[in-house]
């Protein structure tokens, strides 16, 4: 995939990191994420998406859950 993908509205990212987020597992909570040639490049509280990464905006929706490889 060319260019960058943000997903925005992540009810809970699990990052495996708990320097990131809560507890063991690195939990953030109204997360997003942004995708670059098929790479997480970078993950966070979703009001922290830096503005210039969205290339093609992607908002999901996961209500019960979600595993993203």
């Amino acid at each position: 995939m060319a260019g960058s993908v943000a997903v925005t509205n992540i009810g809970e990212l699990v990052t495996c990191d708990p320097t990131v987020g809560e507890g063991e597992l690195g939990v953030i909570r109204a997360a997003a994420l942004v995708i670059e040639d098929g790479v997480v490049v970078w993950s966070g509280d979703m009001h922290d998406l830096p503005a210039h990464t969205a290339t093609r905006p992607l908002e999901f929706h996961a209500y019960q859950a979600a595993r993203l490889e």
